[in-house]
């Protein structure tokens, strides 16, 4: 209440003529051949956006019916392809602590190539020396050998939380190999290297920006301005925000720019027009 009671005392000029036509993100912003839309349901409680490679499709996870509980059993996965429409969903325990990489989600156990082909089933991976019982020297060679043949490698590092266990996976590191959609797996001492699939998350910069009003000494709410461009296409939009916070986060697919991901109080989508 105390900054909008300031509104009236704003020393700026009028908003350009121009920017009238912006529409908020929360309306259906459109140009000549794309369109900006909410994606899902804000209750989907979605945090982490993953673009397949091999598809134009896009990945989100959320908790279990879309309760954000860090305690929460399950997480749900849903995919999205590039029009906004839900195509699946998949639900996983939260303590298999499934990681997405190149269009899988692996655990430790076993992964799921539900991203690529639907197929919801847990496969082992084939292990190569299961009681990790071969020699240091012996282990690099073979990890030499697959690293050659494998279009991906990841890496789980030993846990070492259970010292009673009989779980290899606890005192040695895991190295996973993805070889003609098989992945293989070796076990060793230092054979942890970190990976990294998270999409880089990049910003769009307001072109204008309009005051609307004043909290305290130096906060302020405004409108930004953004034009956003899609091959020849200008989508024209507008946010109110804090004035020391106008980037506005998106996320676009590796091949296809134009699928594009819009991270703001929720996930918008820009998607062609049919």
């Amino acid at each position: 209440m105390y900054g909008y009671f300031f509104r009236n005392f704003i020393t700026q000029p009028d908003l350009p003529k121009k920017y009238l036509a912006y529409k908020n993100l929360d309306d259906t912003v459109k140009s000549v051949n794309y369109e900006i839309v909410s994606l899902g349901d804000n209750s989907l409680n979605t945090n982490m956006v993953y673009f397949s490679p091999l598809s134009q499709t896009v990945v989100f996870e959320s908790a279990k019916e879309g309760f954000g509980d860090d305690n929460d059993e399950f997480r749900l996965h849903y995919k999205f392809d590039n029009k906004g429409k839900l195509m699946d969903s998949l639900k996983t325990r939260t303590y298999d602590s499934y990681e997405i990489y190149e269009s899988y989600l692996l655990s430790k156990k076993n992964y799921i190539s539900w991203i690529i082909d639907n197929d919801t089933i847990r496969h082992n991976y084939i292990e190569l020396n299961p009681k990790a019982d071969w020699t240091f020297e012996h282990t690099e060679e073979e990890y030499n050998k697959l690293s050659k043949k494998a279009s991906s490698i990841y890496c789980f590092k030993a846990q070492k939380l259970n010292y009673n266990s009989d779980d290899v996976g606890q005192y040695f590191d895991k190295a996973i190999f993805l070889i003609d959609k098989k992945w293989y797996s070796l076990y060793g001492k230092s054979l942890f290297k970190e990976t990294v699939s998270e999409p880089c998350q990049k910003t769009f910069v307001p072109v204008y920006t309009h005051k609307v009003s004043k909290l305290g000494n130096d906060s302020w709410r405004v409108n930004a301005f953004y034009d956003i461009v899609i091959k020849n296409d200008t989508l024209k939009l507008k946010t109110e925000v804090w004035s020391d916070r106008t980037d506005l986060a998106y996320y676009n697919h590796p091949a296809n720019p134009a699928f594009c991901i819009i991270k703001h109080s929720t996930y918008f989508i820009i998607r062609p027009i049919n």
